[in-house]
């Protein structure tokens, strides 16, 4: 069973190019109208489309290029990335970023990178972010 669409957050189709025959998501406009579909998001384009609660384009839940899928908080993070680190959310570490994987980072432990680890090992984090001008500073 997949997650069920929120407000606020982002989304993809699950083609290949993430897109909607060719537009970008925008928005998630609802997710409680009436009947089988009450998600509606809108289009880079305008045109607004409906979902299943858990991102089915079809109410039947055969699977569609018009899926939804959530798009990962690290979509944009790179590997060797300098990343803080946390496991309570209040106590940051420095480290270095190497993937994500179903939503959750995973980063190098003590300084290590893809270029000087030979067997590539990382560990998930519960907080994961970019650091701010001053921490990069007090390198």
């Amino acid at each position: 069973m997949k997650t069920k669409v929120e407000i606020g957050k982002q989304y993809k189709s699950i083609a290949p190019d993430g897109l909607f025959n060719g537009a970008a998501f925008r928005r998630v406009l609802a997710i409680d109208c009436a009947g089988d579909s009450p998600v509606v998001i809108e289009l880079e384009n305008g045109s607004i489309l409906t979902f299943t609660e858990d991102g089915y384009y079809f109410a039947d839940r055969r699977q569609d290029y018009y899926d939804l899928i959530e798009v990962s908080p690290y979509a944009d993070f790179k590997t060797d990335e300098r990343v803080m680190i946390s496991i309570d959310g209040v106590y940051w570490h420095r480290r270095h970023f190497d993937k994500e994987m179903d939503g959750v980072a995973y980063c190098f432990e003590y300084g290590r990178t893809s270029w000087t680890i030979d067997d590539c090992e990382s560990y998930p984090w519960d907080f994961c972010r970019r650091p701010t001008e001053e921490e990069l500073k007090e390198i």
